[in-house]
């Protein structure tokens, strides 16, 4: 098993160093209401008043719309995945298959207590009450409690024609249930789990276009605090001739059952994060990688 701690200095320096030590990457001057991303960016996470990129060159801190420069948190690695654990404000970052974690709301990052399983690269994550959840690029789901990590691969979905199961792109769980989490898979199949990710279902709510891998990954995101219950998803719906059509969906019932709930008509690029307004329960804000979209649900 590869050690969390084998990581390479420059990795580390950033969290050590703290972000205020480094120069900032600068970036084309943003319009107002516009957030351009970098062409590498892989996950963002959206925080109360800033945004945590990940790219392929490290993670970056971005925000608000108008910024015209990334902060760098960890200056070196492919971050391939972000979450953040509601119940304790823990934030996780997967870099070249090492899982690290911060306490200080993403300021500082250090390696998670139990190293990943070797070989394994989250491209998604989820974190409750202690508890890790990551979808690895090899496919399936593994879970990290008390007892150490798990690799669960039965009642996923398969890839198709790849005689394994398939990936977890997105995962996400409803403020309300810990024990419940939603994923969505390369196929954009929709996945849900009512024991905190041993066992697992396959919602009923179509298999995505057949080109979905072209389409970019489905984005999850709770309903915060002013709906624990529920849940939102961007999912690709349609590829024709090459533009991508987005349905914004909600669930009220933990993930149960979804319906279409906003339009995302328009979009200029792939759909990169979905944050439910702190303010208002019908309003969810739209990220792509060059803009931010208010969007009324109903």
């Amino acid at each position: 098993m590869r050690s969390a701690h084998a990581l390479p200095l420059l990795l580390l320096a950033a969290p050590l160093l703290g972000a205020s030590a480094l120069a900032p990457v600068t970036r084309a001057p943003a319009e107002a209401g516009r957030l351009p991303l970098p062409a590498s960016t892989r996950a963002v996470l959206p925080l109360a008043d800033t945004l945590l990129v990940a790219t392929k060159e490290g993670l970056f801190t971005a925000g608000p719309p108008g910024s015209a420069s990334l902060s760098p948190v960890i200056v070196a690695g492919d971050v391939t995945a972000l979450a953040r654990d509601a119940s304790d404000g823990r934030i996780l970052a997967a870099v070249d298959g090492v899982l690290l974690e911060s306490v200080d709301g993403g300021d500082t990052f250090m390696p998670v207590r139990e190293a990943l399983p070797a070989g394994e690269r989250p491209v998604a994550l989820a974190a409750v009450g202690g508890r890790i959840i990551a979808g690895p690029a090899q496919g399936g789901v593994l879970v990290l409690d008390a007892s150490g990590w798990r690799t669960i691969v039965e009642g996923l979905p398969a890839a198709i024609g790849a005689g394994r199961a398939a990936v977890v792109t997105a995962l996400a769980a409803p403020l309300a249930a810990p024990d419940v989490l939603v994923g969505v898979t390369e196929t954009a199949r929709v996945i849900r789990s009512v024991d905190g990710g041993t066992a697992w279902e396959t919602l009923d709510l179509g298999a995505g276009p057949p080109n979905a891998f072209r389409a970019g990954v489905a984005r999850l995101a709770d309903g915060g605090p002013l709906s624990p219950r529920t849940l939102f998803m961007a999912r690709p719906v349609a590829v024709n001739s090459d533009v991508v059509h987005w349905a914004l969906m909600r669930s009220d019932d933990l993930g149960a059952s979804w319906r279409v709930a906003g339009k995302l008509d328009g979009l200029e690029s792939q759909v990169a994060w979905v944050r439910a307004s702190s303010t208002q329960q019908d309003r969810v804000d739209v990220g792509t990688a060059d803009e931010i979209l208010p969007v009324r649900t109903w």
